[in-house]
């Protein structure tokens, strides 16, 4: 009878063990379910910033780059003005020179004409 009692003993003792551990296997079963959770939204709301990152930089650039092309725009369009402004002056000087060669060609036949009254003139008076 004592030898029943002591396993019987045994049992309960063996019981409450086995209890006490699917206890303990519970709780950590349930605070790694709630780790595993945390880390779940841990990585959603990191997805989530490195969208909203990603978002940020590309208007960022596209920004920039709009930026840059609007300027480089400005700036063909004042070199073009300036190309512009600089053919017309080039266009005006060249006519200017064609006149003052006209008006040089023009003034050397007024002297070789003049020259040439000059030595009838003078030939006239010799005679």
């Amino acid at each position: 009878a004592q030898a029943q009692a002591a396993q019987a003993d045994e049992a309960v003792r063996q019981t409450r063990e086995a209890e006490e551990l699917r206890k303990q296997i519970a709780e950590h079963t349930e605070k790694l379910e709630a780790v595993q959770g945390s880390c779940h939204e841990a990585k959603q709301a990191a997805e989530k910033y490195k969208e909203e990152t990603t978002k940020a930089i590309e208007s960022v650039r596209d920004d920039a780059l709009g930026a840059v092309a609007s300027e480089s725009k400005e700036a063909v369009a004042a070199l073009e003005t300036k190309f512009g402004e600089a053919t017309r002056a080039q266009n005006e000087m060249k006519d200017k020179l064609e006149q003052l060669q006209k008006s040089d060609e023009d003034f050397m036949q007024a002297l070789s004409s003049e020259e040439q009254r000059a030595r009838r003139a003078e030939e006239a008076l010799q005679e």
